[in-house]
């Protein structure tokens, strides 16, 4: 018996960012995503310093807008980077700018008593 091949469902598009909440952040701050194409699951990766590409925390995602917070890394300095979105297939957006700035740390200096 023949049989008809199958037919080859079309590509999906690969993830687009529309928008950001905010184009430069803190470590912990929350960043709302608008686009299309995100699908039901992924990463939102900050490249956050020269080689270094980093997973945000996720807690809302849809196909056409996430709600994650900017990654927490240490001992870097602030960083002209960019973000983008991979889809659980793999497909990436392009590339977004986004300034990365390191959260701040608070140090106690203790001076020594001159009597």
């Amino acid at each position: 018996p023949l049989t008809a091949p199958r037919p080859r469902l079309p590509a999906l598009p690969p993830p687009a960012i529309a928008r950001t909440s905010i184009n430069r952040g803190r470590s912990g701050e929350p960043v709302l995503v608008d686009g299309s194409g995100f699908g039901n699951a992924g990463a939102l990766r900050f490249i956050v310093n020269p080689g270094k590409d980093v997973a945000a925390r996720c807690d809302v995602w849809s196909d056409r807008q996430l709600f994650c917070s900017v990654p927490k890394e240490t001992r870097i300095l602030g960083f002209d980077g960019q973000l983008y979105v991979v889809r659980d297939d793999g497909t990436r957006s392009p590339l977004v700018p986004f300034r990365y700035e390191p959260a701040l740390e608070r140090r106690e200096l203790r001076g020594t008593d001159d009597r």
